[in-house]
C-alpha cells in the first residue's frame, strides 16, 4: 500500500499524542498536525491528504470552516469529539447525515476505521 498522508486538526496536545501512538503501528501512514481552523485550512490548501481527522472542538472555536472546506474539495474525513451531544448535531444539521463522528473514546480504533475508509 502506498503511504497515505492524514492532517489531524487537533489542538489537544494529549490527544495529538494519543492518535500518534495508535498509528504509529501503521508505518505507512504519516500524520501531519495542526492545531486550529487557520492552519488546516492553509494546509489543505497548500498540501494533498488522503484523509482528514478533525476534532469538533478547537478551543472555542468549532470546526465548521474545516469541514465545510473538506466538504467542497470532496476530501475524506471524520470528526473527532468529547462527546456527540446533539448540540454538535445541531449546529452540523445541514450537513450531519454526510458527516462520520467519532468520539475520542474510539480513538483506539481509528486507523483501522481510516484504513477502511481510505481503501474501500
Amino acid at each position: 500500500m502506498n503511504n497515505l498522508k492524514v492532517l489531524v486538526v487537533e489542538d489537544d496536545e494529549d490527544d495529538q499524542f494519543l492518535l500518534s501512538e495508535v498509528f504509529e503501528v501503521h508505518p505507512n501512514v504519516s500524520l501531519f498536525f495542526k492545531d486550529s481552523c487557520l492552519k488546516a485550512l492553509n494546509a489543505i490548501g497548500t498540501e494533498h491528504y488522503d484523509f482528514v481527522l478533525v476534532d469538533f472542538r478547537l478551543g472555542v472555536i468549532d470546526s465548521h470552516p474545516v469541514v465545510r472546506r473538506l466538504l467542497e474539495l470532496n476530501i475524506p474525513f471524520s470528526i473527532l469529539s468529547g462527546s456527540l451531544e446533539e448540540e454538535v448535531k445541531f449546529e452540523l444539521e445541514d450537513i450531519f447525515e454526510r458527516i462520520k463522528f467519532w468520539t475520542k473514546r474510539e480513538m483506539l480504533s481509528v486507523p483501522k476505521k481510516v484504513m477502511g475508509l481510505i481503501e474501500g
